[in-house]
């Protein structure tokens, strides 16, 4: 059994956890809807009983700006800058934030965008180079091409809440790995929701934000990318 396990809200009152043979777990202390690591595991007729322990191991609904910061790095990811922005909707003024971040192992790269002053997010995007359209079979896809594919994170919610949605795209992405096709061909989107201009030079400027990241990384990631070329060298 998965010694990591994501709790959901119960059917009836409190927080259950399933195993992959959809058994319920039960925790003997205070848990959300979040991963936690499971010890002193008592196997039961109907349940399994376990201690737990909250780890940062991935994704989940209602994650806070502080606590996927947390789960990036859990995962592997470098930030490569975090933009504050301000929204402001009739009274509402919301403080908040754009993360980029990337693997350098995978190459994948996340863009991800605050809501309501980081209690919630508006956007997760992941980008996946080399990965077709044609074969990112998961429902969080969201658009892509021939060369690459963008899920979005906060689109739904997964069917193996255990294995956790980053994992699962890694998974999927492993065979480019290994192939070496996992190379940016296009251009990604870096505009924040505060912002209203929509025309070509936004656009482009937008792209210039990855300036504030590693030069040496951004080269790597986007050395076949004339339009982020264009960007990082502008």
């Amino acid at each position: 059994m998965n010694d990591i396990v994501r709790f959901v809200k119960g059917k009836k009152r409190g927080y259950i956890g399933y195993d992959s043979n959809g058994k319920i777990i039960l925790s003997r202390n205070a848990v959300k809807c979040e991963y936690y690591k499971l010890s002193n595991i008592e196997e039961k007729e109907k349940v399994i009983l376990a201690d737990t322990e909250r780890v940062p191991y991935d994704y989940f609904p209602d994650i806070t700006y502080k606590e996927f910061l947390d789960v990036l790095k859990y995962n592997g990811f470098k930030i490569g800058f975090i933009e504050d922005f301000h929204y402001t909707c009739g009274n509402y003024i919301g403080d908040d934030h754009m993360i980029f971040a990337y693997d350098m192992k995978t190459h994948i790269i996340i863009v991800a965008e605050s809501w309501n002053s980081g209690k919630y997010f508006n956007k997760i995007d992941v980008y996946c180079p080399g990965l077709g359209f044609l074969n990112a079979k998961n429902k969080l896809f969201s658009h892509g091409s021939c060369a690459m594919s963008i899920f979005n994170l906060v689109r739904h919610d997964i069917t193996d809440k255990n294995i956790g949605v980053i994992h699962t795209i890694k998974d999927t992405m492993s065979d480019i790995i290994k192939d070496g096709k996992n190379i940016y061909k296009e251009s990604i989107s870096l505009w924040n929701y505060s912002e209203k201009r929509h025309d070509e030079e936004f656009f482009n400027k937008s792209r210039q934000k990855i300036k504030r990241a590693d030069r040496k990384d951004m080269i790597e990631l986007f050395k076949q990318s004339e339009l982020m070329m264009v960007a990082l060298n502008s």
